[in-house]
């Protein structure tokens, strides 16, 4: 007992809850709140230094989720206790006017306070890779409450995937919809919000037909065309155009879009099959394929240039796609040549060797047999 007492005192200063609460001993080490001297009596109440169960439980406080956001609230809202740590102190406000904390307001019982995306013991950082708030974690966090088709799709999406390969802007589920502020962009925000990745992407739809704020709003920016949570980010234009333009000529428009780099992409797709089989044929292609990340870069701006609605646009970026394809193709016929001529050298050289070999051979055997005859 003895040793309970001394460990509590030792782990969690003014508290000898330890002493009967040992599973929790483990987990509140972890917690940012141990080294700011937060210890359960100052969220639990109850008193410290005392065994008998009674007496040691005496003047606690009952933690009702509406008493668990008060307590937070009361040490996250005073700037001299947040203010060492770089904290900020205006999450409760943030979150009140969060789609959060409406449903709260409206008695929501599933409505998340601070320990339900925090847990309530082991509050870690949310740097730390064990934090529910971690970005790599907060897909599964966040589906506790939000288990819907929608948001199952993220988890196939391009986004997951960098996020999981640990790329450092990979989005999670703050990243677009804020934590303490949850919120669903809508009008024009998501311009900005996807603009903070796709920089290039924002800067030509701003100065499209579609970038005025009407436009904007009408079409919510780029969740308008594009599926957010879903596997493929990209989507072809003859598809999307007829979702809010009836007009034959638009409508046409989106073909022309889509026909023009389909037929690229299936320039490329054809030279790669012969870049397969000139290596299997034994030409070394390895310089052929390094110069492919230029193709795959010319490609993503031939997509982004559909933001721009200028054909000019999307013409100049093919015309130097298929300059460097023909440069690619002469370069492959120059390595075939280069190597048909080897194979021919070398044929021509092993058949001389042949022959050498062949007259050198017949000419020892004479050299025998007239030794044989003169021996005779």
């Amino acid at each position: 007992m003895m040793l309970w007492i001394l460990l509590a005192l030792t782990v969690l200063p003014d508290s000898t809850c330890v002493a009967c609460h040992a599973s929790l001993r483990e987990v509140y080490e972890l917690s940012v709140h141990t080294p700011a001297g937060v210890t359960c009596i100052t969220c639990h109440g109850g008193q410290t230094g005392v065994l008998e169960t009674r007496e040691a439980h005496r003047g606690m406080r009952r933690l009702t989720r509406e008493a668990t956001l008060k307590l937070c609230a009361d040490c996250h809202t005073r700037p001299e206790l947040m203010g060492p740590y770089h904290l900020r102190v205006d999450m409760l406000r943030y979150w009140k006017a969060s789609a959060h904390g409406r449903a709260w307001e409206k008695g929501d019982p599933r409505a998340p306070i601070c320990t339900d995306c925090h847990s309530s013991h082991a509050v870690r950082p949310p740097r730390d890779p064990g934090s529910p708030v971690a970005r790599e974690n907060q897909p599964t966090t966040c589906m506790r409450c939000h288990d819907t088709p929608e948001v199952k799709n993220y988890l196939r999406s391009r986004h997951y995937q960098a996020l999981m390969e640990g790329r450092v802007r990979a989005p999670s589920c703050a990243t677009c919809h804020q934590d303490h502020g949850a919120v669903r962009p809508r009008g024009a925000a998501p311009l900005a919000l996807c603009g903070h990745c796709h920089v290039r992407e924002r800067e030509l739809l701003a100065a499209s037909p579609h970038g005025d704020s009407r436009s904007l709003a009408t079409m919510n920016a780029c969740a308008g065309c594009h599926e957010v949570h879903g596997k493929e980010m990209r989507r072809e234009p003859e598809a999307l155009c007829p979702q809010c333009h009836q007009e034959p000529e638009i409508q046409a428009e989106g073909r022309w879009w889509t026909r023009e780099i389909q037929r690229e992409e299936a320039a490329w797709v054809a030279f790669e099959e012969e870049l397969d089989r000139a290596e299997g044929a034994g030409v070394e292609v390895i310089p052929l394929r390094t110069r492919l990340k230029v193709r795959d870069a010319l490609l993503a701006q031939a997509y982004a240039a559909v933001h721009t609605l200028s054909r000019d646009s999307l013409q100049r970026i093919l015309a130097r796609s298929q300059a460097l394809r023909h440069d690619l193709e002469e370069a492959l016929r120059e390595l075939e040549t280069h190597r048909a001529e080897r194979k021919l050298f070398v044929g021509v050289f092993w058949f001389f060797v042949l022959v050498t070999a062949g007259v050198a051979r017949l000419r020892i055997r004479a050299l025998q047999k007239g030794r044989e005859r003169d021996a005779s």
